[in-house]
């Protein structure tokens, strides 16, 4: 579920020193197996200032960047789920994206079967899948468990979490899909 993915991603970085000495966080990234800390230097940021507060980063051979990667425990099987309509749940995300005033965006990710062209026999029938998808991604958030916690339902999954340091504060951006009735 995505909120479990979301939490997962979250409890790791609580426990990482992610401002280590004269070095400067960049990025963080989960993809559900792992979190990437990044780093670059700060004008003073010497290679030791780093391996001293977080020996496991590996450092860039021009010194100019570092990056961490922490695995993340596997999460539990994915349960059958009814899945809601497409309608209703693009209507769902969209009205709690306004009330909450998200930056939502969706695009269709299920691709149509292949037409058959003249001169080709059909392939061999396939049974049509009991679902489809919709990619789905949430920008500029401030508050992305809050985010979640609110736009999750049913069939909901995230990709990648990204986390950019800004102005002292972290803007984030969650990509996930979206699985509805066929």
């Amino acid at each position: 579920m995505a909120l479990d993915m979301m939490s997962n991603c979250m409890s790791v970085l609580e426990k990482q020193k992610l401002f280590p000495g004269n070095w400067e966080l960049k990025e963080v990234t989960c993809n559900g197996q792992a979190v990437k800390i990044s780093w670059v230097p700060k004008a003073w940021g010497w290679v030791v200032h780093l391996n001293q507060i977080e020996p496991r980063a590996d450092i860039a051979l021009d010194g100019n960047s570092a990056t961490l990667i922490i695995a993340i425990a596997p999460m539990a099987p994915g349960q059958e789920d009814t899945l809601l309509t497409e309608r209703e749940r693009v209507f769902d995300m969209r009205a709690t994206a306004q009330r909450l005033g998200l930056k939502l965006a969706i695009t269709h990710s299920t691709p149509p079967p292949a037409p058959v062209l003249p001169g080709q026999t059909p392939a061999t029938p396939v049974e049509k899948p009991r679902w489809k998808a919709f990619q789905w991604k949430l920008e500029e958030l401030s508050l992305p468990l809050a985010a979640i916690s609110e736009l999750e339902d049913i069939g909901m999954r995230i990709q990648q979490i990204n986390a950019v340091w800004q102005a002292g504060k972290f803007i984030w951006t969650i990509e996930g899909v979206q699985y509805v009735q066929s």
